[in-house]
């Protein structure tokens, strides 16, 4: 649930009531200047972002069309080699 008992400045978050906390916050990037910009997010997410960038072209200049979907496809499908990656690498392998 949302806890909205609290104070917050750029450096600190103080808690009315004492206890554990699970902070979740979502950190808004910076916009794309120009060509020559890179984009910010993790780098093995850029290839994602090209396909995601076609698919938002496609649905406002050609709206219903089959080609929209597919690059949406085929976003989530990068995006979800790039989790499913991290997940491989963070697991603990155990060798007897």
């Amino acid at each position: 649930y949302d806890y909205n008992n609290f104070d917050a400045d750029t450096l600190r978050i103080r808690f009315w009531d004492t206890g554990t906390y699970t902070v979740r916050y979502y950190k808004r990037p910076e916009p794309v200047e120009d060509e020559s910009s890179e984009p910010d997010c993790r780098k093995d997410l850029h290839n994602a972002l090209a396909y995601y960038i076609a698919y938002r072209w496609w649905k406002r200049n050609f709206p219903g069309e089959q080609a929209t979907q597919s690059w949406y496809e085929e976003y989530l499908t990068r995006v979800m080699q790039v989790i499913n990656k991290q997940k491989k690498q963070t697991e603990v392998k155990v060798i007897r």
